[in-house]
């Protein structure tokens, strides 16, 4: 819609239209229409009959009346050339009216038409243009000034004839100044119609990149709405294999700690009350079951962690915030790590202040980062110490794990957080916190 005001707004101007609008300013300009002139040799035809009638003449009649009969077969002519040679009957209507001028002089003998003569440039400027007004002016200088006197054109006093030729100088003059403006405003015209045809151009080439745009601009509509509808099939799908995900980790997880439950009961009676199976157990046997009911604890707290990985991938794990002894944590995590540090043949030390103040934490969550760190430095060490050290700042405690592990690169150092990402082996020892 916006295409089509545009276009109707900035249609290009056909030769036709153009050559219309010239004729029309050509037929508003203020010029004497050739037809006027017609008009006025038929009543100047008319006017000469009349006074031949009331008073005599310079001329016999017959040729008075052959003169009018050229009058009004010049008014004629130029009446049918008004419409379909309008540039010919304006000079015709002129050469007809310098005749009638002189045909009034030499031919009558009327003195009166000397006054004609300046209005003869007037003429000419409002039937073609200040050209013909210059040329009938030259026109008429020298038969002012050699012909009146040897070949007696026309009965006037000499003294006249300066007077004659500086009216019509003067109004030649005049008609020259008055021509000026016109020039300008012509001129001037011309220069806007030309910056009016170069703004036409440039709106033609923008009519042309605005259609240009509008197309890409629906065409990308038509792929966005194509990429929307794919990616609320995908959001379904996503949505569909979430809850699938979900629905599988909680039956897998109800699966696994069935029984792992009955283990760690069992587990319990054995360390708890073991006279129930008649002989007292030894101390080395009731060891390894607590580290056994250790390990399965940790096992049942593994399983809880796969249903809080889904939880947090849903956006949905909240954290349990408590005052806890540190210390505490860490020692539970060192005694479910210190049988595979022992295994390995690693020395493991412990660097724990006495004074480590309570911190304000998710006591499972902060368990399981550190069992975590410290599980790790197990797995990948092969030979050398670990060291599980925990100082205080101003309002924290931080806690690291050292090891003479492979270390991690700088290379993989950024992606040590992404889903299940292991950097590659180093032989020299590097710090894991």
């Amino acid at each position: 819609m916006v295409a089509d005001r545009f276009t109707r707004q900035w249609s290009p101007v056909t030769e036709m239209e153009q050559w219309q609008m010239g004729k029309a300013a050509a037929d508003t300009a203020p010029q004497l229409s050739p037809r006027m002139v017609s008009i006025a040799l038929v009543l100047a035809g008319a006017v000469i009959v009349f006074l031949a009638d009331t008073q005599p003449l310079g001329a016999p009649r017959v040729q008075l009346l052959v003169g009018v009969l050229m009058l009004d077969l010049a008014a004629a002519a130029i009446w049918l050339m008004a419409n379909s040679y309008p540039a010919l009957g304006r000079w015709f209507s002129l050469c007809a009216m310098i005749a009638l001028v002189i045909w009034g002089l030499a031919g009558l003998g009327m003195v009166g038409f000397v006054c004609l003569l300046p209005v003869l440039p007037l003429l000419a400027m409002t039937l073609v243009g200040f050209p013909a007004a210059l040329l009938t002016a030259l026109a008429q200088s020298p038969l002012l000034l050699l012909l009146p006197l040897p070949l007696q054109l026309y009965p006037a006093p000499p003294e006249l004839t300066p007077l004659v030729l500086i009216a019509i100088w003067v109004t030649v003059a005049l008609l020259y100044a008055m021509t000026q403006p016109m020039q300008q405003i012509t001129a001037w015209s011309w220069q806007q119609f030309q910056r009016a045809q170069h703004l036409l151009e440039e709106a033609r080439n923008r009519q042309g990149d605005l259609a240009q745009a509008l197309d890409d601009l629906a065409h990308a509509n038509r792929q966005l709405t194509l990429l929307n509808e794919k990616l609320a099939g995908l959001r379904l799908l996503a949505e569909e294999a979430q809850n699938a995900k979900a629905l599988f980790v909680a039956k897998v997880s109800h699966e696994l700690r069935t029984p792992l439950n009955i283990i760690i009961s069992l587990i319990d009676l054995l360390v708890e009350t073991p006279e129930v199976y008649g002989d007292e157990l030894p101390p080395p046997l009731l060891e390894d079951l607590r580290i056994v009911h250790r390990n399965c604890e940790y096992l049942s707290n593994m399983i809880n962690d796969v249903l809080d990985l889904s939880q947090a991938e849903a956006g949905q794990l909240s954290l349990h915030r408590s005052r806890v002894h540190l210390g505490d944590a860490l020692a539970n995590a060192i005694d479910v790590v210190a049988p595979l540090v022992e295994k390995k043949g690693l020395a493991l030390c412990i660097d724990l202040p006495a004074d480590l103040p309570p911190v304000y934490c998710d006591p499972q969550r902060t368990r399981q980062v550190i069992l975590n760190l410290v599980g790790n430095a197990a797995r990948f060490t092969e030979k050398g110490r670990i060291t599980l050290a925990a100082t205080c700042a101003e309002n924290s405690v931080i806690v690291s794990v050292t090891d003479t592990g492979a270390g991690i690169s700088p290379e993989h150092a950024q992606q040590i957080f992404e889903p299940f990402f292991q950097g590659g082996d180093r032989s020299q020892a590097q710090m894991r916190s």
